[in-house]
């Protein structure tokens, strides 16, 4: 289970690595201040409330269960 973990902390850190690669500063800075205003308690993780309130203010549209749970499981690796 170990061995499975290391695997998928390192495809997460990859993709991470690659994605901060692909971006402008300004696309990186503008993430980050958008992941900050839907952090609402600041720990730095998003909640499935915070990500519907999040859509609600930020892209002006609900957001199902469905779809949240689709997210969390695509970036899910812990």
């Amino acid at each position: 289970m170990t061995k499975f973990h290391a695997h998928n902390m390192m495809k997460a850190a990859t993709l991470t690595f690659i994605g901060s690669q692909l971006l402008s500063k300004e696309e990186r800075e503008e993430l980050a201040r958008v992941f900050k205003k839907i952090d609402q308690n600041g720990d730095g993780k998003l909640s499935k409330d915070e990500i519907k309130d999040g859509y609600i203010n930020h892209f002006g549209r609900l957001i199902s269960d469905k779809e949240i749970d689709a997210m969390f499981e695509a970036v899910d690796t812990d």
